[in-house]
């Protein structure tokens, strides 16, 4: 967690899925190279979100009671699932 209480690794991973929004978004077919790329960026980024998450559990935990910890972490994953809905609209399948 940063020096203001904010979790700053949370902050890049939809800045991260926005870049593959506009890279796939541009209606024309990818190259296999271009794909597997993209498939492997969207792996790190899933795993960098993960690491995050579990380092501002972790850190959580210590500076809260159990009860209002879990509660946080539940409400950051409802966030979460309204911006990775957002994002699955929003970013067309490979063609």
């Amino acid at each position: 967690m940063g020096s203001d209480r904010t979790p700053e690794p949370l902050a890049i991973v939809p800045v991260a899925k926005g870049v593959v929004a506009l890279l796939v978004g541009n209606d024309r077919p990818l190259s296999d190279v271009f794909a597997k790329n993209l498939a492997n960026q969207m792996l790190v980024s899933d795993e960098t979100e993960i690491k995050a998450r579990r380092k501002m559990q972790n850190a959580l935990m210590k500076a809260l009671p159990p009860k209002k910890a879990a509660r946080y972490l539940q409400l950051e994953g409802k966030i979460r699932a309204f911006q990775d809905y957002d994002l699955a609209v929003a970013i067309p399948l490979v063609k």
